[in-house]
């Protein structure tokens, strides 16, 4: 509950590492795809990193995956649910962003 309040409140006023994840907040047209992007960004962060959006970035450097949601990791709940984000942002051109990265398990 907690890491979806966060997920929902968070896009509003969304901090540099999930605007480099998923681009600026488009104004009509696609912003439900970037809102639920973004909100599942949060969650993740929340559920898994046990981080608020106050927190800032996951990790400091690194692509925009990384900073926003940390490395994969090998819990594999999490693996998938990272991995389902990274999929998300990286397919989808309207969000307009390519991240590089591990695919369960293949780099």
């Amino acid at each position: 509950r907690i890491a979806e309040d966060h997920g929902r409140r968070a896009p509003a006023n969304p901090l540099p590492y999930p605007t480099d994840l998923v681009g600026a907040r488009p104004n009509k047209g696609e912003i439900e795809q970037w809102l639920s992007t973004a909100r599942s960004g949060e969650t993740y962060r929340v559920s898994y990193l046990g981080l608020a959006p106050t927190d800032g970035p996951a990790v400091t450097s690194g692509s925009a995956l990384t900073r926003a949601i940390g490395t994969r990791p090998t819990q594999p709940g999490a693996a998938a649910q990272w991995e389902r984000i990274r999929k998300t942002v990286s397919s989808s051109p309207s969000l307009g962003r390519t991240l590089p990265g591990p695919t369960l398990g293949r780099s």
